[in-house]
């Protein structure tokens, strides 16, 4: 019979007690930010895609030229609707954390339990993978309408091009969205382990009534 030695359990509870600390973290930091992104009046918006010419200074003659391709914004004063959609990004954002924390500090307890193949455990690696590949699919789709929506609110003087005028100027792109497939893979990965965990517990459950 293999023996879990006094360090093995006293690295996995310090993992375990990480996973919560962090979630909790994280469920605290999400709650801040909602608040600030629904009250606060100025708000500071990152990755706002924008087309522009950067001024380098001193410029080596080597360069040719330089584009901007995204800009911070401070807005004051914007509508409902985006920042709904701010909130929604953010959230979708700390998802995969959420789930993937709660799975380490459940497998991580039934370890401990002595038992690690239980149905929850496999219920909760699966949805740390659903939660991964939702969140890691839907924020930057969020982040794409809601940044659309700020450029809206700012109005079409603030767009490349002046909106409906007539020439071309420094300006924000009204809609860019950039969609990175990763988390599906990681999701199914996660998935994969949650299979395994299945085939766990129905061995260990055979195991039990053969005993």
């Amino acid at each position: 019979m293999t023996t879990v030695s006094k360090l093995d359990l006293y690295l996995l509870r310090v993992v375990v007690g990480g996973a919560i600390l962090f979630a909790l973290l994280t469920i605290v930091g999400l709650a801040l930010s909602t608040i600030s992104l629904a009250v606060d009046d100025e708000l500071r918006i990152t990755g706002m895609p924008y087309t522009g010419e950067a001024e380098v200074r001193d410029a080596p003659p080597a360069l040719v030229q330089a584009d901007v391709s995204s800009a911070d914004a401070t807005v004051v004063g914007l509508d409902g609707g985006a920042r709904g959609l701010l909130i929604a990004e953010r959230l979708a954002e700390g998802l995969p954390a959420l789930g993937i924390c709660a799975a380490v500090a459940l497998v991580g307890l039934r370890v401990l339990d002595g038992r690690p193949f239980v149905r929850s455990a496999t219920w909760a690696v699966g949805l740390a993978g659903v939660f991964l590949m939702v969140g890691g699919l839907l924020q930057p789709a969020f982040a794409a309408y809601a940044r659309a929506a700020v450029v809206d609110f700012l109005g079409p003087q603030a767009v490349t091009a002046g909106g409906d005028q007539s020439g071309s100027y420094p300006g924000f792109t009204r809609f860019v969205m950039l969609t990175d497939l990763s988390p599906i893979g990681w999701g199914l990965a996660l998935a994969v382990v949650a299979t395994a965990f299945e085939l766990g517990r129905r061995m260990q459950r055979e195991t039990d009534t053969l005993v």
